[in-house]
């Protein structure tokens, strides 16, 4: 009777104890949308991303919002290529409005989306224990906060791959064609929001494969999974390539060409450089998931059978493989593994009970949980209590300038590398100054901007500028602690030589 009652207590233990942690997983998906405009944290990344990629990545969006048109001639179109993010913002703008919140807003309700993709396969895969711990750790995890709140493609990117696996898993024997044709379609609508999707491939394919019974039965379904999704990228592709061929070209060289590693031994490096680096996510519990799985492998049959298994480790090679081309691997770059390594991290704690006495197993749980909660929920807590909006007030201040001080007859125009940003915060019209197809002296001739804004000193831009324009410095301001410390925001009007507005 009393060995019965310490049992029941055990469970009921257990019970509180996971009920708490999908409690908590709520919450901190809920604090997402708490100061949502507020600023990049500080120190998480050491790219340019904070002023320039939310911009870029929706400039279609923007545009449309702003122009009538998602196309701009001459100018950065991203969205040639990768569409669908572009959409999905364009639709969001339609139905709240243009602005960093909504922009983001839409961020977060994808990131919840993928955490409920995460728990269906940990649960359907392994168990719910193994969900519950892979939901809190992705839900809690400090860089996926960050980068969950941020207007990039990563996330978006990261639902439509877990739509496409979900659906790819479900065991119905009816239309199982349409069923594989549809995570497909799925996968090459998830590359063309970000093409790093395409990662998730071999672990599509791995999927469609469990529906034969035969070995020739797998390779079948596995090689018509491949050969839709080919299809469909490949005719998408050429079709944007012959349309709009100058963008296609640009935006091809700018994210591939130019930054091929261009040796074997450097692709190994860089491989192996990008499996250690992905220690971002979260060192601790990074190198626990690595060394756990290294032990299941040995030692449990269960987990080097099991699906899940497989599905994340033949992602994580392959987004490590696309990694490896190139040497440069900003933290956003890593956004991806958060499923995966979820994954793994779930599993791997939901087996310590079968390799552990429940005792040791329970108590190693709520370690690494409290760990997990402590660390990253203090930062979370610290980070949307103590908001910083230097880019929005920043972006503000520059609108009322252009309406207070523009004397063109037209909309005024912003010129400048972070024009786009400020653009999705403000609704300006903007022409970027870094990517294009087109050189700035084309840019001017053609849309006459009445204003520059620059990040530092810019001198090639300024040079040009020279030619058509007296700056006219009006205000800098001191926006993020970041990579950028110590460079200030400039904002300039550009008055005609010739005195023509």
């Amino acid at each position: 009777m009393t060995a019965t009652k310490a049992w029941m207590s055990t469970i009921n233990t257990k019970t509180m104890g996971l009920g708490f942690l999908i409690v908590i997983s709520i919450l901190f998906i809920g604090l997402r949308f708490v100061n949502i405009e507020a600023d990049f944290p500080s120190n998480l990344t050491f790219s340019s991303a904070l002023y320039t990629d939310e911009g870029w990545h929706l400039s279609a969006a923007i545009n449309y919002f702003v122009t009538g048109d998602w196309y701009i001639e001459g100018d950065f179109n991203p969205a040639v290529n990768l569409p669908i993010g572009h959409f999905i913002q364009a639709m969001t703008f339609r139905i709240f409005g243009m602005s960093l919140a909504s922009a983001r807003s839409t961020v977060v309700v994808c990131f919840t989306l993928t955490v409920c993709f995460v728990f269906l396969l940990a649960a359907k895969y392994v168990d719910s224990v193994a969900a519950i711990f892979a939901i809190f750790f992705l839900s809690v995890n400090f860089f996926t906060f960050a980068y969950s709140r941020l207007a990039i493609l990563e996330i978006l990117m990261l639902a439509l791959v877990l739509l496409a696996i979900w659906l790819a898993s479900l065991s119905t024997q009816k239309l199982p064609f349409i069923v594989v044709s549809l995570s497909s379609i799925l996968l090459v609508i998830a590359t063309l929001t970000k093409t790093t999707a395409i990662s998730a491939l071999p672990a599509l394919l791995y999927l469609s494969s469990q529906r034969g019974k035969t070995r020739q039965h797998k390779v079948l379904w596995a090689a018509l999974s491949a050969t839709i999704f080919i299809v469909i990228l490949f005719s998408y592709n050429s079709i944007a390539s012959q349309t709009y061929t100058d963008d296609f070209l640009y935006f091809k060289n700018l994210t591939l060409a130019e930054r091929l590693s261009p040796s074997f031994l450097r692709i190994i490096k860089n491989f192996l450089l990008g499996i250690v680096q992905a220690r971002r996510i979260e060192p601790f519990v990074y190198l626990f998931t690595v060394l756990s799985n290294l032990f299941l492998l040995l030692y449990s049959n269960f987990f080097r059978k099991n699906i899940l298994v497989h599905i994340s480790l033949l992602w994580m090679l392959a987004y490590f493989g696309v990694l490896s081309v190139t040497a440069y691997h900003p933290s956003r770059y890593f956004v991806p593994l958060i499923v995966p390594v979820s994954f793994l991290f779930g599993t791997a704690m939901s087996l310590s009970k079968c390799h552990l006495n429940k005792q040791a197993s329970f108590f190693i749980q709520c370690l690494i949980c409290s760990f997990i909660l402590v660390s990253n929920g203090y930062k979370i807590i610290n980070h949307i209590s103590l908001p910083q909006f230097t880019f929005r007030e920043m972006a503000e201040d520059v609108q009322q300038v252009m309406a207070t001080q523009s004397s063109a007859k037209n909309t005024p125009i912003l010129l400048g590398n972070l024009a786009n940003s400020i653009s999705l915060a403000t609704g300006i019209q903007s022409v970027n100054t870094d990517l294009s197809i087109q050189p700035i002296s084309w840019k001017i001739q053609t849309y006459n901007p009445q204003f520059y804004i620059s990040l530092g000193h810019e001198p090639e831009v300024v040079d040009v500028l020279r030619q058509t324009y007296q700056l006219q410095k009006i205000s800098e301001w001191d926006v993020f602690d970041n990579f950028y410390k110590n460079k200030a925001v400039y904002l300039f009007k550009l008055n005609h030589k010739d005195g023509v507005d």
